[in-house]
């Protein structure tokens, strides 16, 4: 579930700029204050998913949104060179057995630059991760309490790594090991996988960004 959206360099937003969202979430305000301009960040990423779920590209202008060119979504005083930011922070919920969740909480941000090849669409430069994931899960075997591990990580993939790995498959597989040999490093603040994550692809993966 996102948890909040973050835009910058994006049209009227020079600034990083922060979105709480909820389950019912109200945007209320005078004009011209931004509005439809987060919603159009959430519009922009969805039509560019269903275009080409592995493209690495925004498209600007599809079935949900049409906003012209790269100027015309580019902040207006900040250069060429600058990236517009989208940032989502999430909290994803999942299960390794019945009854026995576990939660992931991180961000993913996003960098968009100019196709100089074409104006109708961005370009993917860069997907970037929070250092630290941190995922909750809960324990019946310590006294029915949440345990909480941070999963210490690369925190930059290139697109066309990032879109092959299942993060949620690797957490799975961390915490049911730790779960069977409960050793004392699963209170450990800092665990590293054995393993660099990007090698462990998903062949099946489909979605841009993970």
């Amino acid at each position: 579930m996102l948890k909040a959206i973050i835009v910058k360099n994006f049209k009227c937003f020079k600034e990083e700029t922060v979105f709480p969202l909820g389950q019912l979430t109200l945007l209320t305000g005078i004009n011209g204050r931004g509005k439809s301009t987060m919603l159009q960040s959430l519009l922009l990423m969805r039509q560019s998913i269903e275009h080409n779920e592995n493209g690495g590209q925004l498209v600007l202008n599809g079935s949900c949104v049409n906003l012209g060119g790269f100027n015309e979504i580019r902040n207006s005083n900040v250069s060429r060179e600058e990236s517009i930011i989208f940032k989502y922070l999430y909290e994803d919920i999942g299960e390794l057995t019945e009854n026995n969740p576990f939660k992931i909480v991180g961000y993913a941000q996003y960098s968009f630059e100019e196709n100089y090849q074409d104006d109708m669409v961005a370009q993917i430069s860069r997907i970037e991760f929070d250092d630290d994931i941190i995922v909750e899960y809960f324990d019946k075997v310590d006294s029915n309490i949440y345990n909480s591990i941070r999963y210490k990580i690369d925190s930059v993939y290139p697109k066309s790594v990032q879109s092959k790995f299942d993060f949620e498959r690797i957490v799975y597989k961390y915490i049911s090991d730790s779960l069977k040999e409960k050793e004392t490093t699963i209170s450990s603040p800092c665990l590293r996988p054995r393993y660099p994550m990007s090698a462990r692809p998903n062949p099946t993966a489909q979605r841009v960004g993970g």
